[in-house]
């Protein structure tokens, strides 16, 4: 099982992309924003 979630969550960050951040996937999305190519965003609840 922890393998599973393992791959899980690769996915999630690394290949998914999410529509709250511009549809790039978390990782991509993270080195922008190191590099200051992306605004920081404001994600309301």
């Amino acid at each position: 099982m922890p393998k599973l979630i393992d791959q899980y969550v690769k996915y999630y960050n690394k290949v998914r992309i999410h529509g709250s951040i511009g549809y790039l996937c978390p990782s991509e999305y993270f080195e922008n924003w190191k590099e200051n190519k992306e605004k920081k965003q404001v994600i309301r609840l």
